[in-house]
């Protein structure tokens, strides 16, 4: 779904800076800070975790520096497919530590 086109992530940007820089300064601007340390601790605990299943749920199978492209539909692929979109993802949630 997102990586079928560019469209869908730029959407996702477009809505974070929309957020970021207008419409929460606009929410947030007659209210206290949110107390979110807790929460903030559990939510980079998670992040990672995540990244590193991710990172070394693969050890010896694929290089970090220059890998083969294998176009065959195996189980293992398959695997690696899943893990290439949690990683993605992970890195649109990232987006919410602003």
């Amino acid at each position: 779904m997102l990586v079928s086109s560019p469209i869908p992530i730029f959407v996702i940007l477009y809505v974070y800076h929309r957020f970021v820089k207008a419409w929460g300064p606009a929410i947030m601007k007659d209210r206290p800070p949110f107390q979110l340390k807790n929460t903030i601790i559990a939510y980079n605990i998670i992040q990672i975790a995540l990244s590193c299943i991710t990172r070394v749920y693969l050890p010896g199978y694929y290089s970090m520096w220059c890998q083969k492209i294998i176009n065959e539909d195996t189980p293992m692929e398959r695997d690696v497919v899943s893990r290439v979109w949690l990683y993605y993802m992970i890195k649109v949630i990232d987006l919410m530590d602003t």
